[in-house]
């Protein structure tokens, strides 16, 4: 778990640095939110059910944790975060139109950011592993 949220924390720094350029590096700061979200569901999931999802359409990573918080009794509304940018994954890496800054690029962002908020208070086992090192 702590290897996937770690990747997860340097995406998110990452994404958050580069998104003050968010004219220069829109896309790099698209995809850092994309894959910031896959790290941290894979941290949650690996944490909460000791493997993540290993399908290569991400949606599946999408049901799984929407069926973990619903096992759980746990609030899902964050879920509709991580939803977003995976339906976007596809065009902010390869689509033929340039992203705009404010549509795209910084509603990832902000995807990005209310996606880590709502995980870490939903799973705070997460947001403290390896603390206790």
């Amino acid at each position: 778990m702590l290897p996937h949220r770690t990747r997860s924390e340097d995406f998110y720094r990452a994404m958050k640095f580069l998104a003050a350029g968010v004219d220069t590096y829109g896309n790099a700061v698209a995809l850092l939110a994309v894959h910031c979200a896959i790290s941290l569901t894979d941290a949650i999931m690996i944490g909460c059910t000791g493997k993540r999802c290993n399908e290569e359409d991400h949606r599946a990573a999408v049901r799984a944790l929407s069926r973990l918080c619903g096992e759980r009794r746990l609030d899902a509304d964050g879920i509709k975060h991580f939803s977003w940018l995976i339906e976007r994954k596809t065009q902010f890496a390869y689509g033929d139109r340039r992203l705009d800054p404010d549509k795209d690029v910084k509603s990832a962002v902000l995807r990005a950011d209310r996606f880590t908020a709502w995980a870490y208070r939903i799973f705070p086992e997460i947001a403290k592993a390896g603390q206790e090192q």
